[in-house]
């Protein structure tokens, strides 16, 4: 994770920057900064993730498939 004004370009091991909009994810990710992405098609327990909402835009959460375990 980094500034926005600290790169120019993503990094090739990404295949997009997402901009952080909110507090949701401090201390690990705060609001501003930029996470590099790459596409996967599943995410294991405990992994932040950045996912789609339908055409809404997107969110970034740390992601836990049993809830009731973590």
């Amino acid at each position: 994770v980094v500034e926005e004004e600290e790169f120019e370009r993503v990094p090739s091991a990404a295949d997009f920057a997402v901009p952080i909009i909110g507090d949701s994810m401090e201390p690990v990710i705060r609001n501003g900064q930029f996470v590099f992405v790459k596409e996967q098609p599943d995410v294991e327990d405990g992994e932040i993730a950045i996912v789609e909402l339908g055409g809404d835009g997107v969110t970034c959460k740390e992601i836990y498939k049993d809830y009731e375990n973590q």
